[in-house]
């Protein structure tokens, strides 16, 4: 593809084209996009290694929630789909996010991926779910912005009605690079593509 497509293509998807939207404007095959936007997935997999933990300390606020969402297994029907669940979480003062598919919710799986992901000495506001509780009073719980973040995540799958499997933790680092780049998520995925393009 020319590298005039290229450059459009990314803008376009940066901007949250559908699929459709994108053909229309590129004209080129379906297979063709959706092999970009895969590719772009990638990056943002790439990206979100790279984080590490959101921070807090000195008793800032984190909030933390879970969800769960459908996905589809190779080979099975629509209605055999998988309900995978996801912890989150969301620094209340930079607004940086996390979120990783947890295979169980016991204590067990959570607390190391909070340990990892949140400082030790942030104030934890949860829905009081027993896994997680980290707080040392439990007081008052307020979720909304990691619920904003959510609704943000899904919307894409949604419309997509769901995903793979394979491809829905990609789908989740594409979330989080946006969430915590913000207005720079467009110059991030740009220097990725270059840096793969010239490595």
């Amino acid at each position: 593809m020319p590298i005039g497509k290229i450059v459009k293509l990314i803008v376009l998807w940066i901007n949250r084209y559908s699929s459709t939207q994108i053909e229309s404007e590129i004209n080129c095959s379906p297979t063709t996009i959706v092999d970009y936007r895969n590719f772009f997935r990638e990056l943002c997999i790439k990206i979100e290694k790279r984080y590490g933990m959101i921070g807090g300390g000195d008793e800032e606020i984190v909030e933390l929630d879970e969800i769960a969402v459908h996905s589809r297994k190779y080979g099975r029907r629509d209605k055999e789909r998988e309900l995978t669940r996801i912890l989150g979480g969301r620094r209340r003062l930079t607004k940086n996010v996390f979120a990783l598919i947890t295979p169980t919710r016991s204590s067990k799986t959570m607390i190391p991926i909070i340990r990892e992901k949140v400082h030790s000495q942030s104030i934890i506001h949860s829905d009081l779910s027993k896994a997680y509780v980290l707080s040392k009073d439990g007081e008052v719980i307020h979720t909304n912005n990691i619920e904003s973040f959510w609704q943000r995540l899904k919307k894409p799958l949604v419309m997509a009605n769901g995903t793979s499997e394979q491809l829905l933790p990609s789908y989740i680092s594409e979330s989080v690079v946006r969430e915590n780049e913000k207005d720079n998520f467009g110059e991030m995925i740009i220097e990725e593509s270059r840096e793969f393009r010239s490595g």
